[in-house]
């Protein structure tokens, strides 16, 4: 029930967006300078003021940088952008057996609603994820999943079997529902997911997956909040991160916010611990009978 800015993790969709679309290739590139101008008196930044240098959409996700994305943002245009989000469920209910927030995605009619007016400058602040854009981890992490799988978004759900009391009979089971089916090149995926590799295993994360039984895809992402403890107003950055693995053949999608933790790296740990337990035959061992429980 909680929206966030997501940062950086919306950075894949993007990426995905830009070369099925046609704007971008593999072959694309966008100097960075740590700066990028825009109606020749605007200028937005990448995190830190960072220079990455010439990079293509491979490097620009591991780099996470701004510059290539506000690029490739502006290329693409507002409407596509929301296009693509809406594909992959962002910005509306997932249809979770529970109740969650809607959240939003960043758009001019979005804004006019709320009695506001969009300037073509919003178009390259959406494509980091930042604006108007508000979602739900469980958004994230059904993003994170369509992606890994190729472009089936499926409708998430908590419970898988409900039996009656004595074990004998199945009231309820839980299907597999398609949600939507994205179609996404094979090339597309193997770089976007390739970038999402190098994030998690060469770049900001490597300390904290390479240790692990499998390979891991991922992207963090930082976004800036101000929130009042008592009377005084802290300022500081919620991190996240949205990955999956293993990196070539996935099982599992992992999304993780940590309120005010200050760098989408930083939620890379709690990723990590949960993959190792998954994957670990420990998940096996200390398992408990459920009547056992109960005597």
């Amino acid at each position: 029930n909680s929206v966030y800015e997501p940062g950086s993790t919306f950075k894949p969709l993007v990426a995905v967006a830009g070369l099925e679309e046609g704007v971008i290739n593999e072959n694309f590139t966008v100097y960075c300078n740590g700066s990028y101008t825009y109606y020749s008196d605007h200028t937005y930044h990448c995190a830190y003021n960072k220079a990455h240098g010439t990079n293509n959409v491979v490097g620009a996700l591991k780099e996470s940088c701004n510059v290539f994305f506000y690029e490739t943002g502006r290329l693409l245009g507002i409407t596509k952008l929301d296009q693509w989000a809406e594909a992959f469920g962002l910005g509306q209910k997932t249809g979770i057996e529970i109740p969650e927030a809607t959240g939003q995605m960043s758009s001019p009619e979005e804004r006019q609603a709320n009695g506001g007016t969009w300037y073509p400058g919003d178009t390259i602040t959406t494509a980091i994820g930042q604006c108007d854009n508000q979602f739900t981890l469980i958004q994230l992490c059904n993003y994170v999943s369509t992606l890994a799988n190729g472009g089936t978004r499926y409708v998430p759900h908590l419970v898988k079997k409900v039996l009656s009391a004595d074990y004998s009979e199945v009231i309820l089971e839980k299907q597999p529902e398609v949600a939507q089916k994205i179609s996404i090149s094979k090339k597309t995926l193997q770089l976007v997911k390739e970038g999402m590799y190098k994030v998690a295993m060469e770049g900001s994360c490597k300390q904290y997956f390479q240790g692990l039984p499998v390979n891991v895809a991922a992207k963090t992402g930082t976004s800036e909040v101000t929130k009042k403890i008592g009377d005084e107003y802290i300022e500081g950055n919620n991190g996240f991160l949205i990955s999956f693995a293993p990196y070539e053949s996935p099982e599992i999608g992992v999304a993780v916010v940590v309120e005010t933790a200050d760098a989408g790296s930083l939620t890379a740990v709690i990723a990590a611990d949960i993959y190792d337990y998954y994957f670990s035959a420990k998940a096996l061992q200390n398992t408990t009978d459920y009547n056992t429980l109960l005597s």
